[in-house]
């Protein structure tokens, strides 16, 4: 084909200015006012529905000037816009770029046609007062024969106008009207020939979609000037006197009242001639609204009729108005499932913005449901307060079960809901109770729900207010009420931050919490929601190894401000409050005891918020301690179940704290011969550092037995003295015969010690005698066990202080009696000469 230009620029010219408007490649004005050289090339077609500048790499952005003479834009810039247009010399492919451009109001736009610097067409569009530019078709030799039959040859196919605004052609008045009415300018001017109410209605159904219809006031005569506009069902006979139909009317041109069904109300503004009146039609949402010179209203009615017909009334002689144009805004609103439900909704509810926007149309509780079911993952759903009337300003927001019937008042169902714009308390179930601050008009609040911990939490502004209740249903909606008319909220948006959670086993056990525990944070954040005793058990079982699980102290309130941490066997039934059971428990945000059993004694610390707690937990030796940040509190119980989990209690509503990690340190314990036996010691005896460390864990006299049987040879066993407390002091090491019954406080069996740490006499059955010397803390002592000759000697820090004993039974076992809680030896090592 012949190429029609080398290079042209379609762009929009200031005729006071005489400075051009231009786009860059990307969409954005040059800042300049200035047309730069044009560096791409670009083509220019006219195809039967008028001239069109068409990207077909972007087939979305297009100018499509139509025959009509209005103009519409689709692209990046929106519209008004200018245009960069150039012709390819080797593939002819299209390109087009658009960009905003804020002038348009006020002054006067040429469309032109630029080739090689020089105008070639050019026509002025005029000016429009909405902003709008309404070009003259220019007839230029690139809009010839040629370019139109080499598209045709070549089959290009004429993209429809996509558009969701689109000018309505159809809309007029129907013939069959009142006999005071009479018709002009297509069917489209409204006249009333008497003074008497007359009506009229439109030819055309709308029963979905979002639909823009303005109107002009032209006329208006006489004292009472009554022009009403609005929608009718087009259900109601023809020829019948509007007014008293049940239509749903803007009282424009008298009171700015609304109408409908023989009563009229408070509602806007009266209109004077020259004023335009549209009609904001969501067929959808079944709304209607009106705006007066470009002012929104608001929504007059809800709840409309499945399809209607615009109708007008008009009372005196000579008024007359117009309609001017109709656009359709939206084919058919697109429902997502993050909107609200037409069908489950009070009549007192109005939803616009694609079911997004809940207002209130009378002073009365209303509600309304989402219409997404959420039985899993987090979410965080966010709404806007838009307006609010009245004193009561009350409007909630919350969820509700799904199973709640639908068009009941959600207020007086078991809701779950935030009293956002009256108290900012919380609502369940026909009571209220304090929760957060009050909101106002401009504020957001957002619901973060976790239907997998079943806990729901509300933030203001960015500020989360804490969990409002824990145990929801199975499945919940959205669910928002409202009281005072014109109260209004907007759902803005809905994410979903996790679609399940997964559940690990260092976490919380939803199934085995009471009632006034919330779970959140996959199931590792525990918070009390009432000042009673409450508790929760953990997920893992522990039955063997080492284990270290940490918390931290996140809140705590009240003047009680108790939470316990602990182990419970998990044999222990589930529901019940943990403190009652027999929990193994660091009493920590209030005295720093230890608890069990319905009892607690001094050990550690109390805690605050901020510490960190650390259960350590030696499941081979059946034994758990509790380290405050980093410092050891000591073994608090020994012989626990065989099996045991994690155990939470909490008193205070709103105590919270976190499982900040849980780590294995041995998966299980080797038992060397060189250690203590866990079935042969006391009930006060605890065993750590795989069975070689020995701990008193009351005063009283408390013994163990080691593994290992010594019969021959000579053997050399080292001991550390790691703690000593109390005025007693009292630890014994030594041996005694195998055969003594398991079970027994050794210091009365016959064994043969050394009184280490009290006296440093020597000790067998239940007499002493002087020996050596007494030991403390950092001492050591070594066992010389000659199994061939039967006797026992005792060192202390490398001076051998004598044979104790001779005539051994045939087969020993080491021995260590213990009588001090806290006091506690450690076996170093064992070597045989």
């Amino acid at each position: 084909m012949n190429k029609l230009i080398d290079r042209a620029i379609i762009a929009l010219q200031s005729v006071s200015s005489k400075n051009f408007l231009q786009c860059d490649k990307k969409g954005r004005l040059d800042g300049k006012g200035l047309i730069n050289s044009a560096s791409s090339h670009w083509i220019v077609y006219q195809s039967t529905k008028g001239v069109r500048f068409q990207n077909l790499l972007f087939d979305k952005q297009w100018l499509k000037i139509k025959k009509s003479g209005s103009c519409t834009a689709k692209g990046r810039g929106g519209f008004p816009s200018c245009f960069l247009v150039s012709c390819n010399q080797d593939t002819d492919i299209i390109h087009l770029h658009s960009a905003k451009i804020n002038l348009m109001r006020s002054q006067f736009f040429s469309l032109g046609i630029y080739q090689n610097g020089e105008t070639k067409h050019a026509a002025e569009t005029g000016r429009e007062a909405d902003g709008q530019f309404k070009p003259v078709l220019i007839q230029a030799p690139i809009f010839n024969n040629n370019m139109y039959n080499y598209q045709n040859q070549q089959g290009v196919e004429e993209s429809s106008d996509d558009s969701d605004e689109e000018i309505e052609q159809t809309e007029s008045f129907n013939e069959k009207a009142d006999s005071n009415i009479e018709f002009s300018n297509k069917m489209k001017t409204v006249k009333s020939n008497k003074t008497l109410w007359g009506g009229a209605r439109g030819t055309r159904v709308y029963d979905s979609g979002v639909h823009k219809i303005k109107f002009s006031i032209d006329v208006l005569n006489g004292s009472y000037t009554a022009t009403m506009i609005g929608v009718v069902s087009d259900k109601v006979s023809s020829g019948v006197n509007y007014k008293n139909a049940k239509g749903y009317m803007f009282y424009a041109t008298y009171n700015g009242n609304k109408y409908n069904n023989g009563s009229n109300s408070a509602y806007g503004e009266k209109c004077v001639v020259g004023d335009t009146v549209e009609i904001l039609l969501d067929m959808d949402c079944k709304t209607i609204s009106f705006i007066k010179n470009g002012k929104d209203l608001g929504i007059a009615y809800s709840n409309l009729p499945e399809s209607v017909v615009l109708a007008v009334d008009l009372y005196e002689s000579g008024n007359q108005i117009s309609l001017v144009d109709s656009i359709r805004i939206t084919k058919e609103t697109k429902i997502s499932e993050n909107s609200f439900n037409m069908s489950r909704k009070d009549p007192f509810i109005a939803l616009s913005n694609r079911m997004k926007t809940v207002t209130g149309t009378k002073t009365a509780w209303a509600g309304v449901r989402g219409n997404r079911v959420y039985d899993s993952g987090i979410h965080r759903i966010k709404f806007s307060i838009d307006t609010l009337n009245g004193s009561y300003t009350a409007t909630m927001i919350g969820v509700v079960s799904d199973k709640v019937s639908s068009g009941v008042n959600y207020k007086n169902a078991k809701g779950y809901m935030f009293y956002a714009t009256y108290n900012g308390n919380k609502y369940n179930n026909g009571s209220n109770s304090a929760y957060g601050e009050k909101c106002v008009v401009g504020d957001t609040v957002e619901i973060l729900l976790d239907m997998d911990c079943k806990t729901i939490s509300f933030i203001k502004n960015e500020i989360n207010m804490g969990i409002a209740y824990s145990d929801l249903p199975e499945k919940v909606v959205l669910a928002v009420d409202i009281y005072e008319s014109g109260n209004q909220i907007s759902l803005v948006k809905s994410k979903t931050i996790s679609k399940k959670t997964e559940i690990s086993e260092n976490s919380f056990n939803m199934s085995r919490k009471d009632p006034f525990i919330a779970l959140s944070n996959k199931m590792k954040t525990v918070t009390g929601t009432k000042t009673a005793w409450t508790g929760v058990r953990g997920n893992r079982v522990y039955d063997s190894g080492i284990h270290k699980i940490k918390f931290s102290i996140d809140a705590l309130n009240g003047s009680y401000t108790a939470t316990m941490i602990g182990v419970v066997s998990e044999k222990v039934s589930s529901g019940v409050n943990y403190k009652n059971p027999k929990g193994y428990m660091f009493y920590a945000t209030y005295n720093g005891n230890k608890y069990s059993n319905g009892s607690n004694s001094a050990y550690g610390e109390k805690c605050v918020v901020g510490d960190n707690v650390e259960i350590l937990l030696d499941m081979d030796c059946k034994t758990i301690s509790f380290i405050k940040n980093g410092k050891d509190l000591g073994i608090a119980y020994s012989d626990l179940p065989e099996s045991v989990v994690l155990a939470v209690d909490i008193y205070e509503s709103g105590n919270q704290i976190t499982l900040v990690k849980s780590k294995t340190i041995l998966e299980k314990t080797e038992i060397s011969e060189n250690s203590f036996n866990m079935s042969r010691k006391d009930p006060f005896i605890a065993l750590s550092n795989k069975m070689k460390t020995v701990t008193g864990t009351k005063t009283a006299w408390a013994g163990v037995r080691g593994n290992r049987v010594y019969d021959s040879g000579i053997h050399k066993i080292k001991f550390s003295i790691d703690a000593l407390n109390g005025s007693y002091t009292a630890t014994m090491i030594g041996v005694v015969s195998d055969k003594v019954s398991s079970g027994v406080n050794y210091k009365n069996a016959k064994g043969y010690m050394f009184y280490a740490t009290y006296n440093g006499n020597k000790y067998n059955n239940g007499s002493y005698s002087a020996y050596g010397e007494k030991c403390v803390v950092g001492d050591n002592v070594e066992i010389l066990l000659d199994m061939d000759k039967k006797t026992i000697s005792f060192i202390k820090n490398g001076k051998d202080l004598g044979i104790a004993y001779s005539n051994l039974p045939e087969s020993v076992v080491l021995a260590v009696d213990i009588y001090e809680s806290g006091n506690q030896i450690t076996l170093l090592d064992s070597n045989q000469f």
